[in-house]
């Protein structure tokens, strides 16, 4: 399976968080899964770190630092492109975070399924593998 990993899954495996699944790290872990980040993630990242107030649920890591972690994972990181902007075009507005459209629509574009834990994103059905 083609995953494209959103952010707070990222963010779960690389500070080894208890709040991601055993079954999410097997699927992960699974030789046949390909694993794909995006720049998207990376751009949230930073922009939530430069918000964060102290409160537990805050950022835990660095926009450099997460684009720095993502870089020794090996993950290919997609760019994001005009065309993965563009195909927000076609999803409805079940969702409002603009990061988690743009993952969604980048999927899509992409032919990958993106992995959330996010139920919003799940209503969006097809390209979604909720866990």
């Amino acid at each position: 399976m083609r995953l494209l990993l959103d952010t707070h899954i990222l963010l779960w495996r690389l500070v080894g968080s208890e709040r991601l699944s055993a079954a999410a790290i097997a699927l992960m872990d699974d030789e046949a899964s390909q694993l794909y980040a995006s720049a998207a993630s990376v751009w949230e990242v930073a922009i939530k770190w430069s918000l964060r107030k102290g409160a537990p649920d805050d950022m835990p890591i660095s926009g450099k630092d997460f684009a720095a972690a993502l870089t020794e994972t090996g993950l290919p990181i997609l760019p994001i492109e005009p065309a993965h902007a563009a195909a927000l075009d076609d999803l409805p507005l079940l969702h409002r975070d603009p990061f988690d459209r743009l993952l969604l629509a980048t999927a899509r574009h992409e032919g990958l399924t993106l992995l959330t834990h996010d139920a919003r994103i799940g209503e969006y059905g097809v390209g979604v593998r909720l866990i």
